[in-house]
């Protein structure tokens, strides 16, 4: 089975969270338990880090177009960075680039400033 790690860090006024291996049908659940504590601190700025996200299954994208929607409607905004190839493709082709705030660097997300 593949895995999937989580890590959550604070950083001035946004949360980091960093996707590291495989977001498949096996580990959604554990993706969805992370983003759930997460919720509870309403944070207003989340930036996922998948620079080291090496696939990502239809239902991990369905997981994150969630976690952005239940964001959105705290007032938060939920945006994604550092896409390696092959997730940047799975985005392309689920028209996903169109649904998030897409950027090459963390640090370009963590400067932005669109509006959610």
């Amino acid at each position: 089975m593949s895995t999937l790690e989580v890590h959550i860090r604070q950083q001035d006024d946004a949360v980091i969270m960093k996707l590291t291996g495989n977001a498949s049908l096996g580990n959604i659940d554990d993706l969805m338990g992370e983003f759930l504590k997460l919720k509870a601190a309403q944070p207003q700025k989340v930036v996922l880090d998948l620079a080291e996200l090496e696939f990502i299954a239809s239902l991990g994208m369905g997981a994150l177009v969630a976690m952005q929607q239940d964001l959105k409607r705290q007032g938060g905004k939920l945006s994604a960075a550092a896409l390696t190839d092959e997730v940047k493709n799975a985005f392309t082709r689920a028209r996903l680039d169109q649904v998030f705030d897409l950027h090459d660097s963390v640090e370009s997300a963590l400067s932005s400033d669109t509006p959610a």
